[in-house]
């Protein structure tokens, strides 16, 4: 019985080889059963820096918003400010009143969770160039979060135009 099943074995193999050649080549859907379909060209595609800048430009759910603008809602008082730098940053410097919430904190959603979703909210960083503040736009507006604004020029800008600040500020005015 042993030498029955050797006999049967490089035959059985050669059929598995060609049953998975053919397919490989055809691509029926005995891949996919079998485990071995890649669909990953269908879902995914290599984005250029390009269009990655075309998405954040256009991020649905947000906004952006000039340090004048910002500065408004500041002296209004009725919009939320969120610094997306480090905690270290933020001790450092930031706008009176601000939250930190750095995009990739262990605790934000719970720092969030009593925040109201429709409530306004400024969200920023370093700079013009500074991806944090887009980070947490992205992030707020995953969690449901509605009227989210992302600074224009971070507080460098801030910074520069003279408007309030608490902390240091010789680093932000080179």
């Amino acid at each position: 019985m042993n030498q029955t099943r050797y006999k049967l074995f490089p035959g059985t193999l050669i059929i598995g080889i060609l049953l998975i050649g053919v397919t490989v080549v055809f691509k029926t859907p005995i891949l996919t059963t079998l485990g071995f379909a890649d669909n990953s060209a269908n879902k995914y595609q290599l984005l250029t820096k390009k269009d990655l800048r075309k998405i954040i430009k256009k991020g649905p759910g947000y906004a952006y918003v000039t340090v004048e603008e910002a500065f408004a809602s500041f002296n209004e008082k009725n919009t939320l400010f969120m610094d997306a730098r480090s905690k270290k940053d933020y001790d450092k410097l930031h706008i009176p009143g601000s939250f930190s919430a750095y995009p990739y904190s262990d605790n934000l959603n719970t720092r969030i969770a009593f925040l109201n979703p429709s409530d306004p909210i400024i969200a920023y960083c370093f700079s013009k160039s500074c991806p944090l503040s887009e980070s947490l736009a992205i992030h707020l507006v995953d969690k449901g979060f509605t009227n989210i604004k992302i600074l224009k020029g971070g507080i460098k800008e801030w910074v520069l135009l003279q408007y309030p600040i608490e902390g240091f500020t010789e680093a932000y005015k080179k």
